[in-house]
């Protein structure tokens, strides 16, 4: 009978002696297949109805597109949404739907239904076919990223409204740390939406999102590494899977030849969990179905009975915990992953939560591997050796460098977040109301807050791009946008307008902010500039009484009341109510020896 090698844990093995009688002993954690493996039928199906998912998904934003309204999207992150607004969205009913399901079924929304396991295959299905066989990286901390991750996105904002926000504002009234935008408004219905692409990323944030979550988390970390080590919803999934009374069983036909092990994409060792409890408890298993279509004796079955959480005790007690590092190294790994994460998180706020637990996840990977290398004698990464017998190899040498770079940018982010970070908290401190920083004469701002203006202007300069004093790569327009109101409130209005009009060039813009632009280049002192502006923005919308008003204004300070007549009579046009705009377009007319058109407006 030929055998086949499956390696479970990842790279080259250390030590490794049989420690204990196990019917495949090799390394720790490796097991020997025997005989010819047949090849899975669920891999074709579950592509046909991951690929039916993603049909539904281009034909729901088509409808969008088509309608201009559609069904909100059917994404979990939305139940964030749910939980700090009270907007009921559909993201929100499929989560509780999916997780309801699982605790029945077991995880089959993931193994079946979920984009992101869609990615994950068809990166690992091109890699096979490259020659390539991730292996998966065992960690014990980073099995708890999921969970932490999915309690700071749907449990952490109500925990923040309920509890932190009211004790912090008992003990300190003003203090902002914790303090919620408002009241929690009730539950409302928002199944149906209008801006469906809203809570998207655009499509340069999109591209490297799935090389990163697809290929460089599966090559790494293995097949569906990042629903190991960084999927938040899989947080719920998985410990509702413990209930699940619906499983993967075995008949006594079962023969220990760890088929099921070799076949199963979700990194389970099947051959083991049947072995000791009768059916697999691992809570990762995502019912992909694979290990029950390589059985060669078809011993595997998906059936109902004990739950994963009512366990049986271990029959023989053989079961292999490998871990590819000792606990006390897994700490400076969870460590580098935290770090990873904070530091490119929202970075030029580009940068989404669930892209940067992938990048927290590779980076954390990379500099595991690379002390390795740099330490022990023979280290490979999946088919590539870059070190043997104390020698580097050229791949060994590209991965150092590579390595370098990656480490050297995360530590750059790292350097502009923090900086951001220290400027959002002066910056908070800076309570200065717009109608005071926009009036004509220089406002008496408090000794504290300028202080404070000062320390924010400084980290924001630090936080934003090179070439504008920062050591940022990229602009990012917020961080712009609140150097443009510090240098206002610190009486700079010429320096603001720079801001601005950096802003505005980016095409990052709204109207409000060419608003500000007219106004701060009127604050200082170039009354024609300004008032070309308020004209360009009623080039774009000339019903904008607002507008009209302030072109009104700067044209009487600039010495034409002709101009600021023509713009009143628009702003009492448009709104007749406006009992101001019509006692001043009154007293101009009389200005200008008009007494009877005056009396019109009176």
């Amino acid at each position: 009978m030929s055998e086949v090698t499956a390696r479970a844990p990842r790279c080259e093995p250390a030590a490794s002696a049989q420690t204990r009688e196990n019917p495949f002993p090799v390394f720790p954690g490796e097991i020997r297949v025997r005989g010819p493996m047949k090849k899975s039928r669920m891999g074709r199906r579950r592509a046909i109805v991951l690929g039916a998912v993603h049909v539904l998904i281009v034909a729901h934003a088509t409808h969008w597109l088509t309608k201009g309204r559609t069904l909100s999207p059917v994404e979990p992150s939305e139940s964030m949404r749910t939980l700090e607004l009270g907007e009921v969205n559909a993201g929100f009913v499929f989560f509780v739907l999916a997780i309801l399901s699982t605790a029945i079924f077991g995880r089959f929304v993931c193994g079946w239904a979920c984009h992101l396991v869609a990615l994950q295959d068809l990166c690992g299905w091109i890699m096979k076919r490259m020659g390539i066989r991730p292996r998966p990286f065992r960690s014990r901390l980073l099995l708890f990223a999921p969970l932490v991750f999915a309690l700071y996105m749907f449990v952490w904002p109500s925990l923040k409204r309920l509890l932190l926000a009211p004790a912090v504002r008992a003990i300190s009234p003003d203090a902002t740390l914790f303090q919620p935008a408002g009241p929690f408004p009730g539950f409302s219905d928002h199944l149906i939406t209008e801006h469906f692409w809203a809570t998207f990323p655009t499509l340069w944030v999109a591209i490297p999102f799935l090389a990163i979550c697809g290929f460089a988390t599966v090559y790494l970390l293995g097949a569906k590494g990042f629903c190991t080590y960084g999927c938040p919803y899989g947080g719920f999934f998985a410990p509702a899977e413990k209930f699940a009374v619906g499983r993967i069983r075995v008949t006594d036909a079962c023969e220990q030849c760890g088929h099921c092990t070799a076949g199963c994409t979700s990194n389970v060792r099947v051959h083991e969990e049947v072995r000791e409890y009768g059916m697999v408890v691992d809570p990762g298993c995502m019912k992909c179905m694979d290990c029950v279509s390589t059985c060669p004796n078809d011993a595997l079955y998906f059936g109902f009975g004990t739950p994963a959480a009512k366990k049986p005790p271990a029959r023989t007690g053989q079961r292999y915990r490998v871990y590819d590092l000792p606990l006390g190294h897994e700490i400076g790994l969870a460590a580098t992953f935290a770090g990873a994460f904070f530091a490119v998180r929202g970075v030029y706020d580009r940068v989404p939560l669930l892209m940067a637990i992938g990048v927290a996840g590779c980076v954390a990977f990379l500099a595991w591997l690379a002390i390795r290398t740099l330490r022990e004698s023979s280290t490979s990464l999946q088919n590539l050796t870059l070190k043997s017998e104390g020698r580097l190899s050229a791949a060994g040498g590209t991965f150092l460098a590579v390595c370098t770079l990656v480490f050297v940018l995360v530590v750059q982010s790292g350097f502009v977040q923090a900086h951001r970070a220290r400027a959002e908290a002066w910056d908070r401190a800076v309570r200065v109301p717009a109608e005071v920083a926009f009036r004509e004469e220089q406002p008496e701002i408090p000794a504290p807050i300028l202080d404070a203006a000062d320390r924010a202007a400084a980290h924001y300069e630090r936080a934003d791009r090179i070439g504008a004093g920062g050591w940022g790569l990229l602009e990012t327009p917020e961080v712009v946008v609140r150097r443009a109101w510090i240098a206002l409130v610190r009486g700079r209005p010429d320096e603001a307008a720079g801001h601005i009009r950096r802003v505005i060039a980016a095409g990052h813009a709204d109207r409000q902010a060419r608003f500000d632009l007219a106004r701060v280049v009127e604050l200082g002192g170039d009354l024609d500039e300004a008032a070309a502006l308020w004209r360009e923005l009623l080039a774009a919308d000339p019903a904008d009484a607002a507008a009209h008003r302030e072109l009104a204004r700067v044209l009487e300070r600039a010495g034409d009341p002709e101009g600021a007549v023509a713009a009143l009579i628009v702003v009492v046009n448009l709104d007749p109510g406006d009992g101001a705009a019509r006692l001043r377009l009154a007293q101009l007319l009389e200005d200008l020896g008009r007494p009877s058109e005056a009396a019109r407006y009176r």
